[in-house]
């Protein structure tokens, strides 16, 4: 578990090396990391059989999986995408969302139990199992997962469904979004799951107006804490007030 914690450290160095040599480029486009494989993302004309027409954030599939041999050719592949976007010249053509070939795949994602596994695995590759994560974890995804149907069959109609029962406006319809956003995320990042329509306009009632951060941005200045144990004393305020 160790080695593989230095290996998933080492990757996501080397990822945040490579978005910060694209910026300083000028290039538009960074690397991501989803569910264990490289991802571009830049803002790009919707697909050709898509029913936007303006130019909107999407990932660019690579089939390839996380590696620091990897993000050398996916920065590579980023500087081109960058050159043809500034250029005028980009098409989906050359980057049709594929699968990754059969030797590659990671076995099909039948339930949303096994899909929630496998999000959990590898939320905590990336992250220390510690009182901090562990308590985001709990708050901000597994609070929310456990009202669904774990063995119904896993579909972004499902996570759609989910969002809709709770009602708009409310922290609980936000929180909702947040989570089955993520897990869309992970489980099909090529769909670009767009939750803004779902998420609406949620507003406290007979109580002062709070500037409150969302759930990630919370969980981002978590990360920032070099000390666990203040770490650990963050994720309780922010989860329990």
């Amino acid at each position: 578990m160790e080695a593989m914690s230095e290996v998933a450290e080492k990757v996501c160095l080397a990822i945040l090396a490579a978005n910060k040599r694209l910026k300083e480029r000028g290039s538009g486009v960074q690397i991501s990391l989803v569910g264990g494989y490289l991802y571009l993302r830049a803002t790009l004309p919707p697909l050709p059989a898509s029913a936007k027409k303006l130019p909107f954030q999407q990932r660019i599939p690579l089939h390839l999986r996380a590696s620091v041999a990897g993000i050398a050719v996916a920065e590579r592949k980023a500087r081109l995408v960058g050159e043809q976007l500034e250029n005028g010249v980009f098409s989906w053509d050359e980057y049709k969302p594929s699968s990754p070939p059969a030797e590659k795949q990671s076995p099909p994602l039948t339930t949303l139990r096994e899909v929630i596994a496998r999000m959990e695995e590898d939320y905590f590759q990336r992250r220390p199992r510690e009182p901090g994560p562990l308590a985001t974890w709990q708050a901000s995804y597994r609070a929310a997962f456990i009202q669904l149907d774990q063995d119904a069959p896993f579909t972004v109609e499902l996570l759609h469904q989910a969002i809709l029962s709770k009602p708009a406006g409310t922290r609980a319809r936000e929180k909702f979004c947040f989570a089955m956003g993520k897990l869309a995320e992970f489980a099909k990042p090529e769909l670009n799951f767009d939750i803004k329509a779902l998420k609406g306009t949620h507003t406290a009632k007979q109580v002062l107006p709070r500037n409150l951060p969302e759930d990630s941005e919370i969980e981002a200045w978590r990360e920032k804490i070099p000390n666990p144990g203040w770490q650990c004393i963050y994720s309780a305020i922010a989860v329990f007030g």
